[in-house]
């Protein structure tokens, strides 16, 4: 396909900070009623721990067949076909009240979640592309407005007694309206890559992952599990600690989410410049290493505050982690033998799935080591990751160029 024109450029730039927008905003939500949904379906920590695990399996089943279904029918479609899907998931999560269908509404809400994430990213990195400029951690800051956007409303629903049933349907029926920016975005053949007959066989899952034998993409992938998992334990167990082992408020125990978004909303907002000056390699290494020090003092100092304090430090770290990455598993780097690595498209979705999924399942691995010690013994787990994030920094960046070139669509 030839490169879009400006114009169309610009008007998928616009459509796609949307879908961030509101993908940001549907997580953002549900992680700030986990407690009362807890509460109501009666569940200890390591009771959460399995429903939030249902997440990541819905995550771990999608994401897959979201690489095979956006290489044959294109990223945009594949969002247009989501995003509804999305919304019902998060409305029917909503009415749960007991551990079952809670954890059925959630494994329903992680596989709608995983396919958008998927679909979304890969068609951000094809407008980067074409409009030739850094844009991942200008668009990645939308996640993080929909993230802050949705922890504030969160936390004042919870403030004012607003029952989680009320509060995220309507939250479903915002992200549902998603569908009218969509119709901005490129066209299906910008992203996809494969022409296959009617009845050719399906890639096996070992196929969908065979693009993991880059070690390379590999270390990109554990990076982005490693990013995914320590953001994800401020969305998911922020609350809970704060409530039961720091004595705060509920309104306050909401906030915690809510001040960790405005910090990588401020962190991705001057993103580019950042990365622009430190380089892909620098920013995860500092990234890595000023999180690991923010969580481990979060497990071992006992204040609400220092606590919040610490997670601020978190989200300015972490905020550039994600587009630095994913532009790397974008940047189609030849394995050692010279034969062609990945495609954009099957990078990003092997590193943004298995980063994803694992970042998912990861709070749930959280709550089964807080049922066995405690739960601030427990969140040294993403500290550990944190260190991972930044020992891994050199071989996930490796040479991928911080600013990009047009290039036809793969």
């Amino acid at each position: 396909m030839r490169v879009p024109s400006p114009a169309a450029t610009s008007r998928a730039h616009r459509a796609i900070v949307v879908a961030f927008l509101l993908h940001g905003l549907a997580s953002a939500s549900w992680f700030t009623r986990i407690p009362d949904l807890r509460d109501r379906a009666a569940l200890g920590d390591g009771g959460l721990g399995l429903v939030l695990a249902a997440l990541g399996v819905g995550a771990v089943v999608s994401m897959p067949v979201a690489g095979a279904v956006i290489g044959r029918y294109g990223s945009a479609p594949v969002m247009r076909i989501t995003v509804p899907l999305m919304a019902l998931a998060l409305a029917l999560a909503a009415q749960a009240g007991v551990p079952l269908t809670l954890a059925l509404g959630s494994f329903a809400l992680g596989a709608t979640l995983g396919l958008h994430d998927v679909a979304m990213n890969t068609h951000a990195v094809t407008v980067e592309r074409a409009a030739g400029r850094p844009l991942l951690s200008g668009v990645h800051a939308a996640f993080s407005i929909g993230g802050l956007t949705g922890a504030g409303i969160g936390a004042a629903a919870t403030a004012l007694g607003v029952s989680p049933r009320v509060h995220l349907l309507v939250v479903a029926g915002l992200i549902a309206l998603g569908l009218v920016a969509y119709r901005a975005l490129l066209p299906a053949e910008a992203d996809r890559t494969e022409q296959r007959a009617e009845h050719a066989p399906r890639p096996t899952l070992a196929e969908r992952v065979a693009p993991l034998r880059h070690g390379w993409l590999l270390a990109c992938a554990v990076v982005a599990l490693a990013s995914f998992v320590a953001e994800n334990a401020v969305a998911e167990w922020s609350g809970v600690l704060l409530r039961d082992h720091r004595d705060a408020t509920p309104g306050v125990a909401a906030l915690a989410f809510f001040v960790f978004s405005a910090a990588m909303t401020v962190g991705r907002l001057t993103g580019d410049r950042t990365v622009a000056l430190l380089g892909d390699r620098r920013t995860l290494l500092f990234g890595g290493t000023v999180a690991a020090l923010a969580w481990t003092t979060v497990a071992l100092v006992d204040s609400t505050w220092v606590a919040m304090a610490a997670w601020v430090v978190a989200g300015l770290a972490l905020a550039n982690t994600v587009p630095v990455v994913f532009r790397a598993a974008g940047s189609r780097r030849p394995g050692r033998d010279g034969s062609p690595g990945p495609s954009a498209a099957q990078g990003l979705a092997v590193v943004s799935g298995l980063g994803y999924a694992g970042g998912l399942v990861g709070p749930a691995v959280v709550g089964g080591v807080a049922e066995l010690t405690s739960l601030p013994s427990a969140l040294l787990v993403p500290a550990f990751l944190a260190a991972l994030l930044a020992l891994l920094s050199g071989a996930a960046a490796g040479r991928a160029p911080v600013r990009t070139a047009p290039q036809p669509a793969d």
